[in-house]
């Protein structure tokens, strides 16, 4: 549409230089009332002819500045979002990490409270083992101590 509407003004333009030259041709080359009239009109026309074009041609480059800025603005935000995205993949990625750690950790430690608990329990069963003999010990004296004699009421009162 541009270029016929720019080819179509030049036509114009040169419609008008020869009407022109046809107007001092058919008074060989005199400047004639009519001469003079049809020169200022001519030139009037392709003076608007000429800025016709060039509002044409500066609206073409601001467009086209335009759709270049757009563009570029489109390229810019494809790669903001493949470099959010990508960020984001990294992000997910180190969080499944993280959980990979804290579960191994969890496990770690859920391991090492079993195997104390399981040393608690030996240990306790030894300790209830021994008290029982201090405890039957104990019975035993006291049992030999009332055969003796001796007041062992305390003991009774122990149990």
């Amino acid at each position: 549409v541009y270029q016929r509407s720019v080819q179509e003004l030049e036509s114009n333009v040169l419609n008008c230089r020869a009407t022109i030259k046809r107007a001092f041709k058919s008074t060989k080359g005199r400047r004639t009332q009519y001469v003079q009239r049809t020169l200022d009109d001519e030139v009037a026309k392709i003076t608007g002819y000429k800025q016709q074009t060039a509002k044409m041609r500066s609206s073409i480059e601001k467009y086209a500045k335009l759709q270049h800025e757009i563009q570029a603005a489109i390229a810019r935000n494809q790669q903001d979002e493949k470099n959010i995205a990508q960020a984001e993949v990294a992000k997910a990625k180190a969080k499944m990490q993280n959980w990979k750690a804290a579960e191994k950790a969890l496990e770690k430690a859920s391991a090492l409270q079993k195997q104390r608990e399981e040393k608690m329990a030996a240990a306790l069963t030894g300790i209830e083992k021994d008290r029982h003999a201090v405890l039957r010990a104990w019975k035993a004296k006291a049992e030999q101590l009332r055969k003796a004699g001796t007041d062992v009421s305390w003991f009774d009162q122990w149990k």
